[in-house]
Order: structure tokens, then C-alpha cells, then sequence
């Protein structure tokens, strides 16, 4: 137990172990981060996209009324 808690102190001593470490973490926050924010913006388009294409579906659908 001694060993592997010396091993990882070593281990976060290190500075160019702890910057790659960083730079990865920062990373993948950055990527849920801006996953999250996309999402979030493209949805109500989708949903209001979605709501037109049926309008259009039902109009398409309604008979028109011919002179005769």
C-alpha cells in the first residue's frame, strides 16, 4: 500500500505528467461542454422544422375543392 501511494505522489510530481494529464481533461470537458451547448441550440430548430414539414404534409393531403 506504502508503494503504490509513493508511486502516485511520484507520479503528480511530475509536471510534464501533470500538464498532459490537464490538457486531457480540459479537453473532454471542453467536448461535453460544447456537446451539451449544441444540442441544446439545435433542438428547438429541429422541433419547429418538424412542426412546418407536417403543416406542409397536411396541406398536401386536404383535397382541393375543383370548379365545376
Amino acid at each position: 500500500m506504502g508503494n503504490l501511494t509513493t508511486g502516485f505522489k511520484k507520479f503528480l510530481q511530475n509536471k510534464n505528467t501533470v500538464t498532459v494529464v490537464g490538457v486531457i481533461l480540459a479537453i473532454v470537458v471542453l467536448y461535453f461542454a460544447y456537446t451539451i451547448r449544441i444540442k441544446s441550440a439545435i433542438n428547438p430548430i429541429q422541433l419547429i422544422l418538424f412542426q412546418f414539414l407536417m403543416l406542409l404534409n397536411r396541406l398536401m393531403l386536404v383535397p382541393k375543392l375543383q370548379k365545376v
